[in-house]
């Protein structure tokens, strides 16, 4: 899963792009991670930019074959990001 965020804390705004996943251990219990945290390259949200920040971080962690589903807003940016990105 990727998340965006925007911070404002400094005077200059900076958009991030989380990197998370979702799975069960052995018990079968719902586990978590956050596996990484960048600063998103691009100067908008477009699907492009967005498919582009995606595909690098999970190339960093090989996850590229790894998919098992992907779940999205509604938001069109996003939706047509996970088509490209596929």
């Amino acid at each position: 899963m990727a998340d965006m965020r925007t911070s404002d804390a400094s005077s200059q705004v900076t958009d991030f792009i989380i990197l998370t996943c979702q799975g069960v251990n052995k018990e079968f219990q719902l586990k978590s991670y956050c596996l990484e945290v960048c600063p998103f390259e691009g100067d908008s949200h477009s699907a492009e930019n967005i498919a582009h920040n995606m595909h690098m971080m999970c190339l960093e962690w090989q996850l590229l074959d790894k998919f098992v589903a992907v779940v999205t807003e509604n938001a069109r940016n996003i939706a047509k990001a996970i088509d490209e990105f596929d």
